[in-house]
């Protein structure tokens, strides 16, 4: 169940002792899966034991056995099988045609391996050395129908292992979605999804959310991301960074709160971001740092001297619209309480929280050091 799968066939005369020394047994190899109706051993329960422990010495992923003959398989053989971590399925089913299953576990793989190479092609494109005609040309290369016009959104968390992501592939292949100018993409633990237009998009972002979280078959882990338009497939690198950014940024809680752009999903455009981004660009820059340490750091060793809790009381004061009351009710504190601490916050700064210059400057100086713990990069 946990063992990789890189390739699929047919156990059929190969291991039949009368033909051992006659037909080399080369048939089977590493990380191959074997399907079989064990024709040759139906009235052999001890050849059948015998060809597991050679599929098993071979490395071969797993059986799956039409048992058409109804075998009852040896207990010592199911025992090793456990132990080496081998699983060997059973079905009489007569729906199960072995060149379906050929077929669909062959896609698999190749989906699989097409995933990986995607991952990395995206990653190229990430370079921040990346320059616009590069970008141009990686993106052709991931799909070669993009239109110029594209937007991006990411979906964090669905992809928890290879089965799962095949299951979001396959429901995106029954969507309105799966058109030649969009690519669906896994990268990281979440999806991407490239969607292209050439004139006018086919659906809005309303209509794209709902899809896209039936794809995911469930609720996202987190924010979906948005990006802003762009015009130019040469852009796309800014595209994706938007989009990883818009989902990361809202569950850092680097905002007031998440927005709910259609019904109950949880989803943020990059054009929301107010003034991140213009900041999220440059928070790493000397400058801004100097600047989030002069304003910052007395207040975290405050806190950490003595226990107080002057960083939380100003993010809480500053996301529920400076209102005393609202935010000693959301800390759980008294009125007085707030207002001694936002005095504290102005004896050691010399900002003062009720003078609106002096608090977007508090505030820039938090978002700044938020941006420095929170988000260790753009991507996922």
């Amino acid at each position: 169940m946990t063992r990789k799968i890189g390739a699929i066939g047919i156990l059929d005369y190969e291991l039949t002792p009368q033909l051992q020394g006659k037909y080399k047994r080369t048939n089977f190899k590493e990380d191959q899966f074997l399907i079989t109706s064990f024709l040759y051993a139906h009235d052999n329960e001890f050849a059948v034991a015998d060809a597991i422990r050679e599929l098993i010495a071979r490395g071969c992923s797993g059986l799956l056995i039409k048992n058409v003959f109804h075998l009852k398989l040896n207990a010592s053989a199911i025992q090793y099988a456990n132990a080496k971590n081998f699983p060997i399925f059973l079905t009489d089913s007569q729906d199960l045609m072995f060149e379906d299953l050929i077929v669909d576990v062959t896609a698999g793989i190749l989906r699989a391996g097409s995933a990986d190479q995607t991952r990395k092609q995206i990653d190229r494109i990430l370079r921040k050395d990346c320059t616009f005609d590069e970008c141009l040309q990686e993106a052709l290369r991931l799909n070669p129908s993009f239109q110029n016009q594209h937007c991006v959104y990411y979906v964090p968390g669905p992809v928890t292992d290879t089965a799962a992501m095949l299951e979001c592939f396959s429901r995106y292949q029954d969507s309105k979605l799966d058109r030649p100018e969009n690519l669906l993409a896994v990268y990281g633990s979440g999806l991407l999804l490239i969607y292209s237009w050439e004139h006018h998009p086919a659906e809005t972002t309303e209509k794209i959310l709902p899809l896209l979280r039936r794809i995911a078959g469930e609720d996202p882990d987190g924010t979906i991301g948005i990006s802003d338009q762009h015009f130019h497939l040469g852009e796309l690198r800014q595209a994706l960074t938007e989009a990883f950014l818009s989902s990361s940024v809202c569950d850092a809680g680097l905002l007031p709160g998440r927005a709910s752009i259609s019904g109950d999903i949880h989803a943020f455009e990059y054009r929301d971001l107010g003034v991140l981004q213009i900041l999220l660009p440059y928070y790493r820059e000397p400058v801004l740092q100097k600047y989030r340490e002069r304003i910052i750091r007395p207040l975290e060793e405050f806190d950490i001297e003595n226990g107080g809790k002057l960083t939380e009381t100003l993010v809480e004061y500053i996301r529920c619209g400076c209102h005393y009351t609202t935010c000693a009710a959301n800390l759980g504190q008294h009125e007085n309480t707030i207002r001694y601490r936002l005095g504290k916050i102005t004896e050691l700064t010399g900002l003062d929280c009720r003078n609106v210059w002096d608090l977007e400057q508090l505030h820039l100086a938090w978002l700044i050091s938020a941006c420095s713990d929170r988000l260790f990069s753009v991507s996922p």
